[in-house]
């Protein structure tokens, strides 16, 4: 129903809403999305800044002042609009710290008392970084464990948190911890399924360990680690399980098996047909 409601939404956009496309590097400190009014506001109004493919689908809402309680976890911290912008007309975003789940269609809209308008729509693109870590791990489903790497050999000052995430899932919280697991926000999919080392932060080891790994756990795991001064990306981990019978050997297995228990009643039952 929601994304029907969306695919309504943008059908019956505003014929003067502007599409801008936007490619921009992994890492980057900030990207400008664009999006202006060009007629005279004669109320308050709400501006609205959203991605259908999230949930919540909230990146930033401006009323009077900025209202962030339904924002999108991913953003927090990293979106901004001029102080003016009601009165200035200029709705842009200021995005920050670029990574690459920010690629994707954010819609700029306009909402007063009876409608809801919509004004630009910007498709984003950031590429991954040529200094950024990705590694490829394959595992057999059903196997006891799997180790997803990540390391950091610098300094790390003050309190040290390392979060693991999976942003196709929501809640994306794979595996938290500040000096000890905090497991609260985690997805359900990995309950009792994670771990990391005690020493993490002391030898700089932050790699998880997923034990059981099921075919759903497939997918892109970021390893992020923070101190008092700053919020580190360390890796992309692109998670394979592999099946250990794939479908169509199933399927081929289960017609053999059919195949002999028919050969073997036509042969224990042959002289009925045969005195037949």
């Amino acid at each position: 129903m929601k994304l029907f409601a969306a695919f309504f939404f943008l059908l019956y956009a505003s014929q003067d809403s502007l599409t801008v496309k936007l490619e921009v590097q992994e890492g980057a400190p900030s990207v400008l999305l664009p999006c202006h009014y060009s007629k005279v506001l004669e109320e308050i109004v709400t501006v609205k800044w959203s991605r259908y493919d999230l949930n919540p689908d909230i990146v930033h809402l401006r009323r009077e002042g900025d209202d962030l309680r339904e924002q999108n976890q991913q953003f927090r911290g990293r979106t901004s609009m001029r102080p003016d912008a009601l009165d200035s007309l200029d709705f842009s975003l200021t995005l920050k710290d670029l990574q690459l789940p920010d690629s994707g269609v954010y819609i700029c809209s306009m909402i007063d008392e009876t409608e809801e308008e919509m004004l630009a729509d910007v498709r984003l693109h950031v590429k991954a970084s040529q200094d950024s870590l990705t590694t490829k791990v394959e595992v057999w489903e059903g196997a006891q464990s799997v180790v997803l790497p990540c390391h950091y050999s610098g300094e790390l000052k003050g309190t040290v948190t390392v979060k693991w995430n999976r942003y196709d899932l929501i809640p994306n919280t794979v595996h938290r911890r500040q000096e000890r697991d905090d497991l609260r926000e985690q997805n359900q999919q990995f309950r009792g399924r994670t771990s990391l080392r005690r020493d993490a932060a002391a030898s700089g080891d932050f790699s998880i360990t997923l034990r059981e790994p099921q075919l759903p756990d497939s997918g892109v795991y970021i390893c992020w680690i923070t101190d008092e001064t700053e919020e580190i990306k360390r890796s992309d981990i692109q998670l394979s399980v592999r099946e250990i019978f794939p479908t169509w050997s199933k399927v081929l297995l289960a017609l053999l098996v059919l195949l002999s228990v028919s050969g073997g009643l036509l042969f224990h039952f042959r002289h009925y047909f045969i005195s037949d």
